[in-house]
């Protein structure tokens, strides 16, 4: 146990407020520490490493693939596999805060509007917490708008409701007054989008409140080893009800129902108009204090397991749908034990699980949904991943003390376009979805159209491809003399490295190139003599972080939204 600590004002935009209530449940006194910062924060962010994210084990490019010297399609042999459905962007890191000499991790991540709320600890017996306001409004740089710390209190979850920031953690008992258990909810009414010193304390049974859910009516909250579930009222913050039920690790609601993951008990299903319990059972045991999650999808609770793997089951019996293993280890330099399933969320029709030292596995649902699952294989990002969590197009992936990877999903921008008076329009609902592979070559004569998401590593165009949705391109984009590309959505493509654009990938436009949506490049963008990128529709726009060349006849026409200021010159 520590003594308190009492700290002073150092930085403007850096305050020390003392906080209390008049609610009779919670604790009031003025040694009550919340530490807020505005300023200085900038240097947490990076975008060094942006752009599209490829699937780990995506073949190489294959020999003669492309040539950067002549700008022309070669024949080339390309391995059997499937490219990826899910077109997905890395667009910043954040680093991990650090407070007093100690680094935390994060832990959870809730979202509202335009802001992203990350909570942290640190691991070990010393008591410290954090929470980062996140604003993702651009979605090509996130800023973060402020930072708030707790110099005696960990944070495992938190999640918002109607401007109110909810948390569940763990306090030191000896820095607070009149307090027996160290688990703890903590209430924070936000000033507009921003943290405040607003708050109010609420004690829970047991340790540590492990996780915490917002309804209609109420929220909820569990603590671990001998904790409960516990009901409390919006309006007045009473405690309504609590079930007692021992290593309690998540809660999440489901339309009508409240379900609860419990290390040792299993899954227990709540009707939320009555808190009777529906049904329960049981899941794989677990490690004892571990981090844990749940998802829903189809009338499913999507289980992270542990060692185990992923666990799906019907909300409505407890019968097993699916049980999806950890991923397979290849690599000599990765331990099979820290392979292990800490998270889960589902963002649309995508499975995004944390499996530690093996990163952020991914399965996709488009085809088959739940009953066959489709691997797309690990992420290709750096370090591991504690805890993954999705929010319309956002992945955020936490890595220990390594801070936070924020990712996009590429999304379309329109299912159908129509590219203007003088040029033909494109039935996109009549095209396939693309099945091919990674590397797609687009002979002379051989003209091709698709539609829906992809992420491929690489395109050579020698005739006309239409491609209606959403793409991602990892390494180069080539449009040939005899080619035509017209994309009528989203395109990404190229990849920074270590800070620099221009490491190499790059989209290359010797003869036509039609845009109706949105294009960003990470790369370079070249276009040739004799080149045409035009730009149609009524809102279509342009991002390039690389250097932009347009040699001799080459043209960039149209109405466009330069997005990074270096193409309208």
């Amino acid at each position: 146990m520590r003594q308190t600590r009492f700290y002073v004002l150092v930085l403007i935009g850096m305050i020390m407020f003392a906080c209390d209530s008049e609610n009779s449940n919670s604790d009031s006194q003025s040694d009550q520490k919340i530490i807020l910062q505005l300023q200085n924060l900038d240097s947490r962010v990076h975008t060094d490493n942006a752009g599209v994210v490829e699937k780990q084990g995506m073949p190489a490019m294959p020999e003669n693939f492309f040539s950067t010297e002549s700008y022309i399609s070669k024949s080339a042999t390309i391995d059997s596999e499937v490219a990826s459905d899910l077109p997905l962007m890395l667009i910043a890191e954040v680093d991990a805060p650090e407070y007093d000499g100690l680094v935390l991790q994060a832990t959870h991540v809730c979202f509202n509007g335009n802001y992203a709320y990350v909570s942290y600890n640190v691991k070990g017996a010393s008591y410290l917490g954090a929470v980062d306001a996140i604003d993702i409004s651009d979605p090509t740089m996130p800023q973060l708008a402020m930072h708030a710390v707790f110099p005696s209190m960990d944070i495992s979850s938190l999640t918002i409701k109607d401007g109110v920031l909810y948390m569940a953690g763990a306090r030191d008992v000896d820095a607070y007054e009149n307090v027996t258990n160290p688990a703890v909810l903590v209430k924070m009414t936000l000033d507009g989008d921003m943290l405040s010193d607003d708050i109010l304390f609420i004690e829970l049974s047991s340790y540590v409140g492990t996780d915490v859910v917002a309804g209609e009516n109420d929220y909820y909250c569990v603590s671990g080893n001998t904790g409960a579930l516990s009901t409390f009222t919006f309006s007045e913050d009473l405690l309504t009800s609590s079930i007692n039920t021992d290593d309690l690790r998540a809660v999440g609601i489901d339309g009508d129902k409240l379900v609860t993951l419990s290390g040792t008990q299993g899954v227990h299903v709540y009707t939320l108009s009555t808190m009777a319990e529906a049904t329960s059972f049981t899941v794989s045991s677990d490690v004892a204090e571990a981090k844990r999650t749940i998802d829903f999808y189809d009338n499913h609770v999507l289980v992270s397991e542990g060692y185990d793997g992923l666990g799906v089951y019907s909300l409505a019996d407890g019968s097993q749908k699916i049980s999806i293993p950890v991923a397979s280890i290849t690599d000599p330099e990765i331990i099979a034990e820290e392979v292990v399933c800490n998270a889960v969320t589902v963002n649309d029709e995508h499975i995004f699980m944390a499996e530690g030292a093996a990163g952020v596995v991914v399965y996709s649902l488009v085809a088959n949904g739940l009953d066959n699952p489709v691997e797309i294989g690990g992420l290709s990002l750096e370090g591991s991943a504690n805890y993954v969590k999705s929010g319309d197009d956002y992945i955020f992936v936490a890595d220990g003390t390594g801070g936070l990877k924020i990712l996009k999903v590429l999304s379309c921008a329109d299912d159908e376009g129509d590219t203007g008076e003088e040029t033909p329009t494109y039935t996109c609902s009549s095209y396939p979805a693309y099945t091919g592979n990674s590397w797609l070559n687009v002979n002379s004569n051989d003209d091709q159209a698709y539609s829906g998401s992809a992420s491929l590593g690489g395109m050579n165009i020698s005739a006309q491809l239409i491609w209606c949705g959403s793409l991602a391109v990892s390494q180069h984009v080539n449009v040939n003399s005899q080619g035509e590309f017209v994309i009528i959505g989203s395109l990404a493509t190229g990849q920074k490295k270590n800070g620099n654009a221009s490491s190499g990938t790059s989209l290359i436009v010797n003869q036509k190139m039609i845009v109706d949506g949105s294009l960003v490049v990470y790369g370079d963008l070249i276009v040739n003599s004799g080149g045409s990128l035009e730009f149609v529709g009524s809102s279509s726009s342009i991002a390039v972080y690389g250097d932009v060349t347009i040699n001799n006849s080459g043209e960039i026409i149209g109405d466009y939204t330069d997005e990074t200021g270096n193409v309208k010159l």
